[in-house]
């Protein structure tokens, strides 16, 4: 909750990076490099237990 009220909410830091000068290619490029990170921990903390 806290994060959301200090940086906004997901949209919001898109507007956020297309008023910076980025492009909506560039904006969206950037999410899903970011979901693909947080799936990624994600699935180590889930699944390592799994391994062992």
């Amino acid at each position: 909750m806290k994060k959301i009220l200090r940086e906004g909410n997901e949209a919001q830091r898109w507007l956020h990076q297309y008023e910076a000068g980025q492009t909506v290619q560039e904006v969206l490029q950037t999410a899903i490099g970011e979901v693909k990170l947080r799936e990624g921990q994600l699935a180590e903390e889930l699944c390592e237990p799994c391994v062992a």
